[in-house]
């Protein structure tokens, strides 16, 4: 795993199953398990808001540049009020 990149590591911790058997070290394994399962399922739901918050910033910017924009091409054309 050390090979694998942080998304596909992320995407593999929250694919792979928990260990099978019993004890103590098990129980350790387990709970490892389940808490970087946990960690990486929460990653990917943080990762695809954050992708999704980028999409719509990015729309409202050239929005509001286009806008900008077609303000400042008027204020130009138009005469002075000096």
């Amino acid at each position: 795993m050390s090979s694998l990149g942080n998304a596909e590591l992320f995407r593999t911790c929250a694919t792979v199953s928990p260990p099978d058997g019993g004890g103590a070290e098990d129980a350790v394994a387990q709970a490892t398990h389940l808490t970087l399962r946990m960690l990486a399922e929460r990653i990917e739901q943080l990762t695809g808001q954050i992708d999704a918050l980028n999409q719509r910033l990015t729309r409202l910017v050239e929005h509001h540049a286009r806008s900008c924009s077609y303000r400042w091409a008027s204020a130009r054309i138009a005469p002075s009020p000096c």
